[in-house]
């Protein structure tokens, strides 16, 4: 079999592959665009922990951790950690917290639980990416810190967190500056 003609109308017709590409890349898509924000509820747990009324997921909390200069925040460092796993205790970090007030960045660990639905929390697409917006909004509320809410996102997860990491990343693609999946 010869491919040397597919090969050859690549090269010769590059540019508008790449126009296609960029056009069927950028197209708005209902995925991209979270919906039904407003059907969430929840409650806090603390000033700092907001927890997502459920019935797809056993667990769904989330927790804000400010820099003392929070108006210079630049970002938002979201920690995930492994399938079912607790991360809330990472904004205690000393680490995380050294590295968010180096680089002017707060913290939102997150505590997500799936294991009697079928849902699962890593695919952000299913509800946990618009959960995230929803609790990061309303922890800001809170704080009077709503700037926060418009600023570009960092994640950072581990395993199923990673995946979530991974996920989140093309569902809010335009938000997402960089992400780190370990797995």
């Amino acid at each position: 079999m010869n491919y040397v003609p597919i090969f050859e109308y690549f090269a010769k017709n590059y540019k508008f592959i790449l126009l296609l590409c960029l056009i069927v890349g950028c197209s708005e898509s209902s995925k991209n665009n979270p919906t039904n924000i407003e059907e969430i509820t929840g409650y806090f747990i603390d000033d700092w922990t907001y927890s997502i009324d459920k019935d797809t997921r056993d667990v769904s909390e989330f927790r804000l951790w400010l820099p003392e200069h929070k108006e210079s925040v630049r970002a938002i460092l979201v920690l995930s950690h492994s399938n079912n796993s607790n991360g809330l205790g990472l904004v205690n970090s000393k680490e995380w917290q050294a590295f968010a007030t180096k680089e002017n960045l707060c913290i939102l660990a997150l505590h997500f639980k799936s294991i009697g639905s079928s849902v699962h929390y890593s695919d952000a697409f299913s509800g946990s990416g618009k959960e995230l917006l929803f609790a990061l909004d309303k922890l800001t509320q809170k704080h009077d810190v709503l700037y926060i809410n418009d600023l570009p996102f960092l994640l950072a997860g581990y395993s199923a967190g990673g995946v979530f990491s991974y996920n989140f990343t093309q569902f809010q693609k335009d938000r997402v500056i960089a992400f780190a999946n370990i797995r």
